[in-house]
């Protein structure tokens, strides 16, 4: 079953996909056909031919064939879109690592400056505070110790998503490993030094860790 969220993403594909099919038909409608009629009747056998009108038109026509379908693409098109809980290519200086958006503290609409604290996405023309979830430890510095190496850039699918600066680091949760096990001895470890005479170490090489 799809989410609410997804139902919803689904809706808005959809319909901006409707829109984009109506505006294109429209504006071959508009533009397109008095053209087409105009390269007929100018065209060599047509009924008036006229060849330097008839070449003209068709150096147009195939120069700006695809113009007005790109300007809708523009115009449709929303940027993309930064959602919680989905997986993302983080780069930061020479680092490339996997993420998420684990929680979008605020998102402040750009071209008005509003400020929201309830969405789970941040859209076009719009600046967030988030929380990113990297699959592994990266090296990076945070804005107001060096500005250059704090910079990064999400990238979905191959297209840039977004980009940003660390501002903030949040404290390490220490990670549960369910195959390393404490387990208490009847000897103390002050008592195991005094009878060897040393300290002890030890060095683990395993792949658990």
């Amino acid at each position: 079953m799809l989410s609410s969220k997804e139902i919803s993403m689904l809706i808005e594909a959809t319909g901006t996909s409707v829109y984009m099919t109506l505006a294109s038909t429209l504006m071959a409608y508009v533009i397109g056909l008095p053209i087409g009629i105009l390269l007929v009747v100018c065209a060599p056998g047509g009924l008036k031919p006229k060849a330097v009108l008839y070449k003209i038109l068709d150096f147009i026509v195939n120069i700006t064939r695809s113009i007005p379908f790109l300007i809708l693409m523009l115009l449709a098109t929303p940027l993309a879109r930064l959602v919680t809980g989905k997986s993302y290519i983080l780069k930061i200086g020479s680092e490339k690592v996997r993420m998420e958006v684990e929680s979008i503290l605020r998102v402040i609409d750009s071209s008005n400056l509003n400020s929201q604290e309830t969405k789970d996405y941040v859209g076009k023309n719009e600046v967030a505070q988030c929380v990113l979830k990297t699959a592994r430890p990266i090296t990076y510095d945070v804005v107001k110790d060096n500005a250059g190496t704090s910079r990064f850039v999400i990238v979905d699918d191959y297209e840039i998503a977004g980009g940003g600066i660390v501002t903030d680091q949040l404290p390490e949760t220490p990670a549960k490993n369910e195959n390393v096990v404490w387990h208490d001895g009847k000897v103390s470890k002050q008592e195991t030094q005094a009878v060897l005479g040393q300290s002890g170490l030890v060095v683990w090489f395993t792949g658990l860790s």
